[in-house]
């Protein structure tokens, strides 16, 4: 197990075949979005200049593990819990995040990498919603069922008294679920 950031970042790498450090792409990446005029545009062209090249091949080490360290701070204050991260190049990164038109280049991630493999869509909610945003999640779950998609609602996204959209997704094909568990536990993960 590792005890702090400094366990994550070795000093030299094989030149042939570099090792990836999750942490270490995590407060590269960090570092990135926080320089001025960053925007999922402005990265995928700095990725696309250097097919292969990982965050930490645009930000010093130091700022680096001054940023993981900011962010894993962050997450723990704010309750996130375990979460994964998962950089381009590892095994596990989902390839078809490529096709996007920005495609990112680190995933943070709860739960199976697995299940972004099945034709599954999962709509996640907002405490507020508009009128328009019910109206649009309703039409979602409506096409993505007809297409044959399973869908799921996370419920812990719908906390208003009183909501009832999430009931009138699960009519029109949803599986309402509580948290990626109960996703993993319906797909047989």
């Amino acid at each position: 197990m590792l005890t702090s950031v400094d366990d994550l970042f070795p000093s030299s790498q094989l030149p042939a075949a570099r090792p990836i450090a999750p942490l270490r792409e995590l407060g590269a990446y960090e570092a990135l979005w926080l320089r001025e005029r960053t925007s999922f545009r402005s990265l995928a062209r700095l990725f696309g200049s250097r097919p292969g090249a990982l965050p930490s091949d645009f930000v010093p080490e130091r700022e680096a593990i001054a940023q993981c360290d900011r962010a894993l701070q962050a997450a723990a204050a704010s309750g996130t819990g375990a979460f994964g991260v998962t950089a381009q190049g590892m095994p596990e990164f989902p390839r078809r995040l490529r096709d996007a038109a920005f495609p990112v280049e680190l995933l943070y991630h709860q739960g199976s990498l697995g299940l972004l493999s099945t034709r599954c869509v999962a709509l996640v909610g907002t405490r507020h919603p508009s009128r328009e945003g019910e109206r649009c999640a309703i039409r979602l779950a409506q096409h993505f069922a007809g297409a044959g998609f399973t869908v799921f609602a996370l419920q812990s996204s719908f906390r208003r008294p009183g909501l009832a959209w999430p009931a009138r997704l699960a009519a029109r094909g949803a599986i309402c679920v509580r948290s990626i568990v109960d996703i993993e536990h319906h797909l047989g993960s």
